[in-house]
């Protein structure tokens, strides 16, 4: 569960590359923006009044300055963002500043100035904890790197957060895990996990080309995802996010060359993530016959999957001649029940401990983007 109502809505400003020192294989700004352009200094305030007007919290924001490597910027530019997010805060429009970072482009004399100008909250694009596949990505830093970054964010105080990718070329499912692993070791305060998805325009795009790149089929992109997911849950880490943001650049034909890229992805690791739940009780229960579940109310479309999927997935798989769901306004989220001879049996996100091959069956969601 990812906790969003505990913490202040997001008002996110793009720098387009800024601080960058090269271009990952993988990268094109250009069409995961949302803005469209970036967003510059004189323009930052407005930028922000535009968020809360479309925004359904009107509490203040936290101004929040994604792409690019905001500690890589030009120090001018960057005083130049941070007194124009300080004078949001002073009229009250937000109460703190998020920005991205890279692993080597932290240090405590730019954490210090950042501290005294507002920022809480420092995401660090890690993207992989598996040296070769940093090295391949082009990303230019290594896994000493972000334990190193993680320390000094830990020592100031600020609340951090971990990107993380699967499927970048040399990944595998058992490297992948062993990443999630070592991020789950460095306990940030939240995770964003995103697929590799073959974008136009980029290295990655010429790779697959020339048949030197095979991206995540998208069942296989969610049961990674789901595995991560429950990995951080376990360990008390919120994921704040899964997958890539769709954009109008993103949903322009070519856009999108390869990939596991959904608009609701999100929301079919959601689905899977259910579905082992419930397999787990319905395994542990041991019969076919009838099935009666109960999950809060708020959870009943993720219990169900995308188009019902994983009710006929559940039914199948486990011989069921009927399997029923009830949202219940008082249960917990992210808990399932299953009634049987009168007795709730239940399971609950972020336990660990089922079997499996339950997580090998064919998820059979629709692959269509709808």
């Amino acid at each position: 569960m990812d906790g969003r109502n505990d913490h202040p809505a997001i008002a996110p400003l793009f720098i387009r590359n800024g601080g960058c020192p090269g271009r990952c294989i993988y990268c094109s700004e250009r069409l995961t923006d949302p803005e469209g352009g970036g967003c510059a200094p004189a323009d930052l305030r407005e930028a922000v009044v535009r968020h809360l007007g479309r925004s359904r919290r009107k509490s203040p924001a936290q101004i929040a300055f994604y792409g690019g490597s905001f500690t890589g910027l030009d120090p001018a530019r960057r005083e130049d963002y941070l007194q124009a997010a300080g004078a949001c805060i002073r009229e009250g429009l937000a109460v703190s500043i998020r920005i991205s970072a890279r692993p080597d482009q932290i240090d405590g004399t730019v954490l210090e100035r950042l501290a005294a100008a507002g920022v809480a909250t420092v995401e660090i694009g890690a993207e992989s904890m598996d040296d070769e596949i940093l090295a391949r990505a082009g990303r230019g830093h290594g896994a000493a790197d972000v334990v190193r970054a993680m320390g000094l964010l830990r020592r100031g105080g600020f609340e951090t957060g971990i990107h993380l990718m699967a499927g970048l070329p040399g990944d595998t499912r058992e490297r992948f895990a062993a990443s999630v692993d070592r991020i789950a070791d460095l306990h940030p305060d939240m995770v964003r996990i995103h697929p590799t998805v073959v974008l136009a325009e980029t290295e990655l795009a010429a790779m697959f080309g020339r048949g030197e790149y095979e991206p995540l089929s998208l069942e296989e992109a969610v049961r990674r995802c789901a595995d991560a997911v429950s990995r951080f849950e376990a360990a008390g880490i919120r994921v704040a996010r899964l997958g890539l943001q769709a954009t109008a650049a993103l949903e322009r034909p070519g856009a999108i060359v390869a990939g596991p890229f959904h608009p609701s992805f999100g929301a079919l690791v959601e689905a899977e993530i259910f579905r082992r739940m419930a397999s787990a009780l319905l395994a542990a229960r041991g019969d076919g016959g009838d099935a009666a579940f109960r999950v809060s109310v708020r959870d009943v479309s993720s219990f169900r999957g995308t188009r019902n999927a994983n009710i006929r997935l559940l039914k199948d798989g486990f011989g069921l001649r009927s399997l029923t769901v009830r949202g219940e306004a008082g249960r917990e989220r992210g808990t399932v029940a299953l009634e049987a001879a009168g007795v709730l049996f239940e399971r609950k996100r972020g336990e660990t401990g089922f079997d499996p091959s339950i997580a090998s069956q064919d998820l059979g969601f629709p692959l269509s983007r709808e």
